[in-house]
């Protein structure tokens, strides 16, 4: 059992058959459910207003797309911390 799933680097290291994680953020958790049942991650660009639109407008939005907007898409996978964009030659 992981009390503090996280990013799921832990977790995916257990060899048993059944593994429990829990975290408390709801949208992190959705989130890993959504790709854990076959769901597909966007493969489109979030522009910046798009990211500050979603941040400030969760309830129009499903868990999971909050939580790949918040995590995936924010700079070093910091929950709505900053958008990730393109930074000098780098795109994050």
């Amino acid at each position: 059992m992981e009390p503090f799933v996280g990013g799921a680097n832990m977790i995916d290291k257990v060899q048993h058959p059944l593994r429990l994680g829990a975290d408390n953020n709801r949208y992190l958790i959705a989130l890993l459910k959504y790709v854990q049942a076959g769901g597909l991650l966007p493969a489109e660009t979030v522009s910046k207003d798009d990211y500050y639109k979603i941040r400030d407008n969760r309830s129009a939005y499903p868990d999971w797309y909050i939580g790949y907007i918040g995590f995936i898409c924010s700079f070093r996978s910091k929950f709505f911390g900053s958008y990730a964009g393109v930074c000098g030659k780098r795109n994050y």
